[in-house]
C-alpha cells in the first residue's frame, strides 16, 4: 500500500511506480514562495500534460518511456522552465520555481479621430452545426481558439462565445492571445493572467476585457482555456459554429493544436479602432 502525504506536511515529491507508470507530484511557486495557480505542465509535442490547481499543486502520470523526456512549466507572466524528468526523479524535486517575466511597457498609440466600435469574428450560429470539447477526467485543460483578422490597430473591449450545450453550472477559464505562424497559434502575445469564473447557460457568453488594455496591430488567435475545478470528475460542452473558416482546439496542457476546417466557432470580439 502506498502512503500519500499532503503537500502541507511534506515537500518531498512522490514517485510511484505502478503498472509501469511514474507519478510525479509537486508544487509550482514564485521565487518569493507564493504558489502559482493554473500552471500548464507537459511534455511538448507528445500531448502529455496536466495543469496545476489554484494552490500550484499538480500530479502527472507518465509511462516508463516518457521518463527520458523533458517536462515544461508554462504560465502567463512567468518565464517558461524546462527540466529533464530523470533529473526531477533523481533529485526528488518537489518544488518548482518560475521566474516572473520582466515586461516592457507597451507603446501608447495616440489617435486623433474618434475611434469606432466594431465586431470581428463569427456573430451567428447554425442550429445544425456545433463543435464539442470534453475533459474526460477533469484534471487538464480544454482550449479552443479562433483567428481574428484586423486591418488596423484594435483595442479589445469584449469577447463573446456561443455555448450550445453544457453539463456544468459554472466554469473557471483563462483568456489567451497567440501570434499566428503557418496559419496556426504560435507564441503567447499577452503576459497578463486573464482569469474568469462565470455561471454558464446556453446562449452567448460575454466576457468584458476593457480593464486589460489589450491592443493589437496584427492578426492573432484568441482562445478560451477552460480550467479544471476542484474535485471535478470531467466536463463537456458544445459550442455554436457556422459554415466556413476554421477552429483551433487542444485538450492537453502545452499540447498540439488541431485545426478543424470547414466550420468556424461562433466567437467574436468587440473592438475599438
Amino acid at each position: 500500500m502506498f502512503k500519500f502525504i499532503a503537500f502541507s506536511l511534506c515537500l518531498a515529491c512522490i514517485y510511484t511506480q505502478l503498472y509501469a507508470q511514474t507519478i510525479l507530484t509537486g508544487v509550482v511557486r514564485q521565487t518569493n514562495q507564493q504558489p502559482i495557480a493554473y500552471v500548464n505542465i507537459g511534455i511538448k509535442n507528445k500531448n502529455i500534460g496536466t495543469v496545476a490547481n489554484e494552490n500550484g499543486e499538480f500530479s502527472l502520470s507518465l509511462k516508463a518511456e516518457n521518463t527520458q523526456d523533458t517536462l515544461t512549466f508554462s504560465c502567463v507572466g512567468f518565464e517558461e522552465m524546462s527540466m529533464p524528468i530523470q533529473q526531477i526523479m533523481q533529485e526528488k524535486t518537489a518544488v518548482f520555481y518560475l521566474k516572473e517575466k520582466v515586461l516592457a511597457l507597451q507603446e501608447v498609440v495616440v489617435v486623433q479621430q474618434k475611434p469606432k466600435i466594431k465586431t470581428i469574428g463569427t456573430k451567428s450560429t447554425n442550429p445544425f452545426l456545433w463543435g464539442s470539447a470534453t475533459s474526460k477526467d477533469g484534471k487538464d485543460i480544454v482550449e479552443m481558439g479562433k483567428l481574428i483578422e484586423i486591418n488596423k490597430t484594435s483595442e479589445i473591449q469584449k469577447l463573446n462565445v456561443y455555448l450550445k450545450g453544457i453539463n456544468i453550472n459554472s466554469a473557471t477559464f483563462r483568456i489567451n492571445f497567440y501570434a499566428v505562424k503557418d496559419e496556426m497559434p504560435a507564441e503567447r502575445l499577452v503576459e497578463k493572467q486573464i482569469l474568469c469564473k462565470k455561471d454558464l447557460s446556453k446562449g452567448w457568453l460575454e466576457i468584458d476585457l476593457t480593464e486589460y488594455n489589450l491592443v493589437f496591430e496584427k492578426d492573432f488567435v484568441v482562445a478560451i482555456e477552460f480550467l479544471p475545478e476542484k474535485d471535478s470528475k470531467g466536463y463537456s460542452f458544445s459550442y455554436g459554429a457556422q459554415f466556413g473558416g476554421s477552429t483551433f482546439t487542444r485538450t492537453v496542457s502545452l499540447g498540439t493544436w488541431k485545426k478543424m476546417k470547414g466550420a468556424s466557432e461562433s466567437m467574436y470580439l468587440t473592438v475599438k479602432q
